[in-house]
C-alpha cells in the first residue's frame, strides 16, 4: 500500500509539472502567435534559402559533397536552432512588455491574449516580462558571443524607450520602431547564416546593406497595414495611427501606391547590390530561382494592393496583413537568404565539414 501511495504521489506530481509546463507554453504561444509571420517565419526562411542555394539549387556554389541527410540534419537544423530561439525569446520579451500596457486595446482588438482571456493576471505578466527579459540576453551571448549580447541590451533600451515615452501612440514612431526591427533581424540572421563572428560594423559597412535599408524603407511607409484591422481599439486608447489621422480611404491608396514603388525599389536594389555583382565575381548567369522568386513577390504585392482597395472589414483586413503582407515579407526574406547562399564569399563551411565528418 505504501509503495503504491509513493507512486500514486510521484505519478500525481509529474503530471502537475506536465500540465504546468504545458500551460506555460500555450500562453507564451498566444502571446507571440500574432507576430511569428514577421519575427520568427521570415528569418528561418532567410536560413533555408540561403543553404538550400548553397547546396541544392541549380547553380549550387559549395565545392564539397554532403548528402542531404546530412545537410539537412548537422549543418541547416542548428542554423535553424539558433535562429529560432534568438527570434523567439525576443519576440516574448517584447510581446510581454506589450501585454500588461495595452490591456483595454487587447479586449478589443486581441481577446485570446493571455490577460484579456484571464490565463494571467497583470502582475503574472510583469514577472514573465522580468524573466523573459533576462533570457533574451542569456540567449543571445550564448548564440553570438559578447557583440550580439550588447546588441540584445541596446535592442532592449530600444523599445524600452518606445514604449516609457509612449511613442506607439505616433503613426511614423511607429512604423520606425518596427522597420528599424527589419535592419536588426536581416543583420543578425545573415550573421548567423554565415556563421561568422559578428562584428558590430556589420550593422552598416557590408554589402548588402543598401538592400536592408530598402527593406527598413519598405516597412516604414507600409507597415500601416496592420493599422486597419485595429483601428476601434487604436481609436479608444488614443493612438494616432495613419487610417485615423489621415482617413481610412486615404491610407488605403495611399498604401498601395507605396506598395508598388516599394517592390520596384526593392527589385532594383537587390540586382543591382546584391546578384549583378555577384553573377560578375562568379562568371555566371542569374540562376533561374531568382526570376521565379522575383515574380512571385510581385505577384503578392498585386494581390495585396488590390485587398487594401477591395476588402474593408476588420476580419479582411487581418488576413491582409498577417497572410499577404507578412506573407510578402516572409517571402522577401527568403529571397534574401538566396542570395546570402549564392553570392556571400562569408559562409563558412569549415565548420560544417568538421561536424559532417565528426
Amino acid at each position: 500500500m505504501e509503495y503504491e501511495a509513493n507512486f500514486s504521489h510521484k505519478f500525481n506530481s509529474i503530471n502537475n509539472i506536465l500540465k504546468a509546463i504545458h500551460k506555460e507554453a500555450l500562453i507564451n504561444f498566444l502571446v507571440s502567435i500574432t507576430d511569428w509571420s514577421t519575427a520568427i517565419i521570415p528569418p528561418l526562411l532567410m536560413t533555408v534559402g540561403a543553404f538550400y542555394m548553397q547546396f541544392f539549387s541549380s547553380v549550387v556554389i559549395s565545392p564539397y559533397y554532403f548528402s542531404p541527410f546530412d545537410i539537412i540534419k548537422k549543418i541547416l537544423f542548428p542554423r535553424l536552432f539558433k535562429v529560432a530561439i534568438y527570434f523567439s525569446s525576443f519576440l516574448i520579451s517584447f510581446n510581454w512588455l506589450n501585454q500588461f500596457d495595452d490591456v483595454e486595446e487587447d479586449k478589443l482588438n486581441k481577446p485570446f491574449r493571455p490577460i484579456p482571456s484571464g490565463l494571467v493576471t497583470v502582475e503574472g505578466a510583469r514577472r514573465r516580462l522580468i524573466a523573459f527579459n533576462i533570457i533574451f540576453p542569456i540567449v543571445s551571448y550564448l548564440i553570438g558571443g559578447l557583440p550580439l549580447l550588447i546588441s540584445a541590451f541596446l535592442w532592449q533600451m530600444w523599445f524600452v524607450t518606445y514604449k516609457l515615452l509612449n511613442l506607439s501612440v505616433n503613426a511614423l514612431c511607429k512604423n520606425f520602431f518596427s522597420a528599424f526591427g527589419a535592419w536588426i533581424m536581416f543583420v543578425v540572421t545573415s550573421n548567423l547564416i554565415t556563421g561568422t563572428e559578428f562584428k558590430v560594423s556589420k550593422w552598416w559597412g557590408c554589402e548588402p546593406c543598401p538592400f536592408k535599408l530598402s527593406v527598413v524603407i519598405f516597412v516604414f511607409f507600409t507597415l500601416q497595414v496592420q493599422d486597419l484591422r485595429d483601428q476601434k481599439g487604436d481609436a479608444l486608447i488614443g493612438r494616432k495611427t495613419l487610417p485615423l489621422l489621415i482617413g481610412d480611404n486615404i491610407c488605403r491608396r495611399l498604401t498601395a501606391i507605396a506598395f508598388v514603388l516599394s517592390a520596384f525599389f526593392l527589385y532594383g536594389s537587390a540586382n543591382y547590390f546584391l546578384i549583378l555583382p555577384g553573377v560578375k565575381k562568379l562568371n555566371t548567369s542569374v540562376p533561374s530561382e531568382f526570376t521565379i522568386i522575383e515574380i512571385i513577390l510581385f505577384a503578392v504585392i498585386a494581390w495585396t494592393c488590390v485587398r487594401l482597395i477591395k476588402y474593408r472589414d476588420q476580419r479582411e483586413d487581418r488576413y491582409t496583413y498577417e497572410i499577404w503582407y507578412s506573407g510578402f515579407y516572409a517571402v522577401l526574406c527568403f529571397y534574401y537568404g538566396m542570395t546570402i547562399g549564392t553570392f556571400s564569399n562569408n559562409i563558412s563551411l569549415n565548420n560544417a565539414i568538421s561536424i559532417v565528418d565528426y
